[in-house]
């Protein structure tokens, strides 16, 4: 979340019009100072969320004893087989829950901020970009946003629903469990995926590799071009007034 908020704002320095922001931002004791701060938020999260899990001497008893208060708390008697893991959460510390739940929803909150803002400038200074370098800016921003709903799509439906059927003593069928789990191990295969899909030229990479492999295609496969990329970034590094010098130049060769 904190690197998405960092790319959030990456994306802002690009598309407002003064330049000494990007600078300023890009700066190397400005990106020192950004990393430290992701790294405080990410302490205020981790710590917060270590004190939910139950010490060793209570995890002990708490492991002697789990199956009789399954019994008395469910009704039922669970089986689990060998070797399965078990995650012991303390509700007495569901207070830092609480912390941590409201300080994701904040930080998603002014993600999605910067994502309207990004899209507002996008659209007021389209005028100053091409066709092209418009266009990779809104994908860009569109992937970012999607990129946005992925964590709450994977991460913390899944666990709220765990928090919720434990406070409540509804037991979670073993196909269900098996679903939220495989939902939250493919938190990081999501991005991924989406990444392909909003970017040109891996999305033909990986179309053709595909065709390749299950079509047995002969059709060769052309490599993501490094001055392709650095095209990209050439063009949405520059300054507005820089581009419309270079179109007007442009048009002028043509004449």
């Amino acid at each position: 979340m904190a690197s998405e908020l960092n790319s959030l704002l990456y994306r802002l320095t690009i598309v407002l019009p003064n330049r000494n922001v990007q600078t300023a931002f890009m700066h190397p004791i400005s990106k020192v100072l950004v990393q430290i701060v992701f790294v405080c938020i990410g302490l205020f999260f981790s710590i917060p969320t270590y004190t939910l899990f139950l010490n060793q001497e209570e995890l002990v008893q708490f492991l002697a004893n789990w199956k009789v208060l399954a019994v008395q708390r469910f009704n039922f008697n669970i089986v689990v087989p060998e070797g399965t893991d078990i995650l012991a959460i303390d509700i007495r510390f569901l207070g830092s829950a609480k912390v941590v739940f409201a300080s994701i929803c904040v930080t998603e909150f002014v993600c999605f901020i910067i994502a309207f803002i990004i899209l507002r400038m996008l659209r007021r200074n389209a005028h100053c970009f091409s066709k092209k370098t418009y266009k990779i800016h809104l994908h860009l921003t569109i992937l970012l946003v999607v990129q946005l709903v992925s964590p709450i799509l994977f991460i913390a439906t899944p666990v709220c629903l765990s928090l919720i059927c434990m406070f409540f003593a509804f037991p979670i069928p073993v196909v269900i469990g098996d679903i939220l789990m495989l939902a939250l191990s493919f938190y990081a295969t999501a991005n991924s995926l989406l990444t392909i899909c909003f970017v040109t030229p891996y999305r033909r990479y990986t179309k053709a590799l595909l065709q390749r492999i299950v079509c047995k295609s002969k059709k060769p496969i052309q490599p993501v071009e490094r001055i392709y990329i650095a095209r990209i970034f050439v063009l949405m590094n520059m300054s507005p007034a820089m581009k419309i010098r270079l179109r007007n130049r442009a048009k002028s060769n043509v004449n």
